[in-house]
């Protein structure tokens, strides 16, 4: 998780940049009001003027640099903010991606015991395939028991068709399948 102080910062610096934008923005406009209003001006004055040297008026000019000074102020402001967000832009970003890594490995991880765990279940199996085959024979040797006493042997289940525990368990699976129990 990223610490609260850094996005507060992040936060600051994006809301200052926006009325750092909003500020160079209005003063764009003035600028360009004062630029229109000197050409207007001079259009005025000229027409005015039956001089061949035109005087420039000087305020009007002082007035012009002292916004073009002030846009370029606020163009380095903003520059300024920039440099700032930058890094924390690239931190939260090298923190987000740091977190994801985590993530991952964390749900590999499971993954990973998951697969331990269905193996686990499948090699547990085998005790109760042993388990049937002993019983299967017990069964048969009461069977043998029954039959030298002079009666008929009762009916016993059908052997597993294989020992292979894989097929096996594919067998089980197929007919729990046919059974729609999977």
């Amino acid at each position: 998780m990223m610490p609260s102080a850094t996005i507060e910062k992040l936060s600051t610096l994006l809301s200052d940049e926006e009325r750092v934008e909003d500020r160079i923005r209005q003063t764009e406009d003035t600028l360009a009001n004062v630029k229109r209003k000197i050409a207007e001006s001079l259009v005025r004055h000229y027409i005015t003027l039956k001089e061949e040297k035109v005087p420039m008026p000087e305020e009007l000019l002082q007035e012009e640099q002292s916004y073009e000074r002030l846009l370029r102020a606020l163009l380095d402001i903003k520059n300024d903010i920039v440099k700032q967000i930058r890094p924390l832009e690239e931190q939260i970003v090298r923190a987000h991606i740091e977190h994801l890594r985590q993530t991952f490995e964390r749900e590999k991880k499971r993954l990973e015991e998951c697969l331990v765990a269905i193996d686990q279940k499948l090699l547990d199996c085998r005790q109760p395939l042993e388990e049937y085959g002993r019983i299967r024979f017990g069964l048969q040797t009461f069977n043998d028991k029954i039959s030298r006493l002079g009666e008929s042997p009762l009916p016993v289940p059908d052997s597993l068709p294989t020992e292979d525990l894989a097929a096996l368990i594919q067998q089980r699976l197929d007919q729990l399948k046919a059974e729609r129990k999977i």
